[in-house]
């Protein structure tokens, strides 16, 4: 298991996390709510990585460039939180920000195959209007996108970690 193999303790995951099983709290005058209300289907839930999560959400809700961009800075955010969170409880987080960062890398590897199926899966599209049509088109074409630039991470994440894990076309 991942989280043995670097040092870093498990945790409960969501399983799910991505924005369709996130409920936000909506004022009369927010345009775009701020304030998560609940989280929903917990059906998948276990007891893993504790990245597995935060790679669910930006790997399967963020375009390449706005994933890139944040994984810049998420992994000394979700660390500078996480401790502040931690304090008034006297402890610390169990692990290092290098050695969360790499628990993320494990886990978005296994997200950019799971949203490689969630594309093809949302490509299937019955029955639409010339106009439905054309607008399911640019979603397709965004989402093989976003797809294609989590498998080209993927390949310099195991060229990093685990080169011996590629194979070189002959």
């Amino acid at each position: 298991m991942i989280p043995y193999r670097i040092r870093i303790p498990t945790l409960i995951a969501f399983g799910d996390l991505w924005m369709n099983n996130i409920m936000w709290k909506k004022k009369d005058n927010d345009l775009f709510p701020t304030e998560i209300a609940a989280f929903i289907d917990f059906q998948v839930s276990f007891e893993g990585n504790p990245a597995f999560d935060l790679a669910r959400v930006i790997c399967t809700c963020t375009d390449g460039d706005v994933r890139r961009e944040l994984e810049t800075y998420i992994f000394d955010f979700y660390y500078e939180h996480l401790t502040k969170f931690m304090e008034p409880s006297g402890k610390k987080p169990e692990f290092s920000v290098k050695q969360f960062e790499r628990a993320y890398e494990y886990a978005f590897m296994n997200q950019a195959f799971h949203l490689v199926y969630i594309v093809m899966f949302l490509q299937i599209k019955e029955e639409l209007s010339k106009k439905e049509k054309s607008i399911q088109e640019a979603i397709n074409e965004k989402n093989l996108l976003r797809a294609k630039r989590a498998m080209d991470d993927t390949v310099k994440i195991l060229e990093m970690i685990h080169p011996e894990w590629i194979i070189e076309e002959a």
